[in-house]
Formats: structure tokens, C-alpha cells, sequence
């Protein structure tokens, strides 16, 4: 959302207010890696149990965890936190956008609005 809200603002010039390095390394470090840590280790049943049970398979069957309501409310969610998030970081940003399109050098201020988005998505998940 942050990324969408520059581009409205400079103009659809394609200007980002991230590092491209932080752009690569996010779906790394942030969506992957806790992931597979998260597979990996969390075992709610032993295997011997679900050996001896298949009927705990089921249970994601029946159990509605993905609707489009929770879809939805989740979107919007998000959409109104990087709403926030920008409009908070574009405030620091002391006019780095120029209202003709043009930037200023936003590396210091793209790295805030990044970690702004990291924190919060952290504390969301926590």
C-alpha cells in the first residue's frame, strides 16, 4: 500500500521508496523463512498419534479457516494499515516528493516506512 500510495503521488513515474535491496530480500526473510521454520518445528501431534488417528486430518477439511469474509475483512485490513503507515512516514518525509513528480533522495526515508511496515506486520502476527 505504501508502494501504491508514492506511485499516485510521483506520478506513476515508477519510483520506489524502498531499497531495491529490501524489495528482494523481504520475500526471503519475512514470508519464506518463517515459514518453513514454522513447519518445521511446530508439531501439534506426535507422528505415532496421527498414525494411529487419521481422522485429525479431517479436521482442516471441515473447518472453515479460509472464507471470503475473513478474506475480505483481512484486505482492508491491510489496506488501512499501509494507508496509515504512509501517510505517518510521508509526514517524516518533509516534502522528499515534489509535486511535479520529481524525488529527492528517499533511501532514509524508504527504509523508515519499510521497518514501519515490518514492526507492524510483526506485531500483527504476534
Amino acid at each position: 500500500m505504501p508502494l501504491v500510495c508514492v506511485s499516485i503521488i510521483s506520478g506513476w513515474s515508477g519510483q520506489t521508496i524502498y531499497d531495491i535491496y529490501l524489495l528482494q530480500v523481504f520475500n526471503v526473510f519475512f514470508t519464506c523463512f518463517p515459514i518453513v521454520v514454522y513447519s518445521v518445528y511446530d508439531l501439534q501431534y506426535t507422528k505415532q498419534e496421527l498414525l494411529s488417528k487419521p481422522i485429525l486430518y479431517g479436521k482442516n477439511l471441515t473447518d472453515n479457516f479460509l472464507s471470503w469474509g475473513k478474506y475480505f475483512t483481512t484486505m482492508i485490513e491491510a489496506l488501512v494499515l499501509g494507508l496509515f503507515i504512509f501517510l505517518v512516514a510521508y509526514r517524516i518525509f518533509d516534502k522528499s516528493l515534489g509535486y511535479d513528480g520529481r524525488v529527492n533522495d528517499m533511501r532514509l526515508d524508504g527504509a523508515l516506512c519499510y521497518k514501519a511496515v515490518v514492526l507492524a506486520v510483526t506485531i500483527k502476527l504476534m
